[in-house]
């Protein structure tokens, strides 16, 4: 699940004014860059200072620093295509690193393992064509998050519809997975969250999850991380001394929690160590042979 993560080391509004340098010396956009130049600042600004909320922070009307409607089509795609800018134009090597360079072990928006590959605009630059480069609107992503969260940045009821890595403060488990028999080949696992967690916060896991088809994604994780817990319980009762069951959870959940207190893993190890039921089983019951 998510994460928070740090933002960019490089300064966003920074790194919009060496890019504006850059570019408005071309003639045909040079109106344009002088007359958008401030606003973007201030966009940037309110940004950081909101976390990048959708209801506070609402696009530029480009139709303001154009001519006319064309234009400003002409230069919402200007601003949109900075962030496909070529090795010799600002700012390439800055989001080359943030895309590979991270040293992340997993998504930070769905906790999925492996290292995310690309950037998600967490304001889509469809809209927000001027936050293209934002850097605090860029975290990386897996390529399924960022295809299943497409363009969508608001909820059907007008709120915020993802956890923004970022700025929203994620310094507990949000989940649980309820493990019922059988155990041997558990059919379901049942995704709660945790009755701790504020309405707010409640609110927005719900929209973050429906939004990344998390559930459906984390289920056939666990049916993974089911099977493999059950093998290594099994190999390891023909040990001399064999370690219980909740102690190899502990083992497997250190782990997990050094990528991310919320990574799948984490969240898996640390429902198998809540459901006394399911440890019984382990240190007791017989285990199916073809694990």
């Amino acid at each position: 699940m998510v994460s928070k993560i740090n933002l960019p080391s490089e300064d966003s509004i920074e790194v919009w004014k060496n890019v504006f340098l850059q570019r408005s010396a071309y003639r045909p956009y040079k109106k344009f860059y002088n007359l958008i130049y401030q606003h973007i600042i201030a966009q940037y600004a309110l940004y950081i200072n909101c976390g990048g909320d959708p209801n506070i922070v609402k696009p530029l009307e480009l139709i303001n620093f154009t001519s006319d409607i064309t234009e400003a089509a002409a230069r919402k795609l200007t601003l949109q295509n900075l962030y496909a800018a070529k090795r010799n134009k600002k700012p390439y090597e800055i989001l080359d690193a943030m895309r590979r360079k991270h040293k992340l072990l997993y998504c930070p928006t769905c906790g999925e393992d492996g290292s995310p590959g690309t950037l998600d605009h967490y304001l889509p630059k469809d809209v927000f064509p001027e936050l293209a480069i934002c850097l605090a609107n860029l975290t990386p992503m897996c390529s399924r998050c960022q295809e299943e969260k497409s363009t969508t940045y608001q909820s059907e009821s007008g709120g915020k519809a993802f956890f923004h890595p970022y700025f929203d403060i994620i310094d507990q488990c949000l989940f649980k997975v309820e493990i019922t028999p059988p155990f041997n080949a558990p059919s379901d696992f049942k995704i709660i969250i945790r009755e701790n967690i504020s309405a707010e916060c409640r609110i927005l896991a719900k929209n973050h999850l429906a939004g990344l088809d998390w559930v459906s994604r984390f289920r056939t994780f666990c049916e993974q991380k089911h099977l493999h817990l059950l093998r290594m319980v099994s190999e390891e009762r023909d040990d001399e001394e064999p370690l219980s069951a909740g102690k190899i959870a502990r083992i497997c959940l250190r782990q997990e929690e050094q990528k991310s207190f919320n990574s799948w893993g984490a969240i898996y190890y640390r429902s198998v160590l809540e459901s006394a039921e399911f440890l019984d089983y382990l240190n007791n019951a017989e285990l199916p042979d073809n694990l």
